[in-house]
């Protein structure tokens, strides 16, 4: 928990992408991903958060389902959803809130 909270600790944005290696949706999720980072280069952090691998925490931040986004700035939740519809429609959102 540590770990993850000097992750989530900064001044620029971090998404945050918990899944499970089952999703079905997993590579174009990393698609989308990609493409977010490649626009927004350092405006943003990405990280992915295999679910199965971090119990504890996925428990602790209430993940039940995947996939999961949650965007962070020092430690406090900005923004959370189920999916991102579209990397073009994220990185409008993310202007936005920037």
């Amino acid at each position: 928990m540590t770990d993850f909270r000097n992750i989530i600790n900064d001044d620029i944005l971090t998404l945050v992408y918990f899944y499970d290696l089952n999703d079905i949706s997993k590579s174009e999720i990393i698609g989308q991903l990609k493409k977010i980072k490649k626009k927004l280069k350092s405006k943003i952090k990405i990280i992915s958060i295999d679910i199965n691998e971090n119990y504890f925490l996925c428990d602790k931040l209430e993940i039940k389902s995947t996939p999961k986004f949650k965007i962070f700035k020092k430690q406090t939740l900005i923004w959370e959803q189920d999916k991102i519809e579209s990397s073009e429609k994220f990185i409008n959102f993310f202007n936005e809130l920037t």
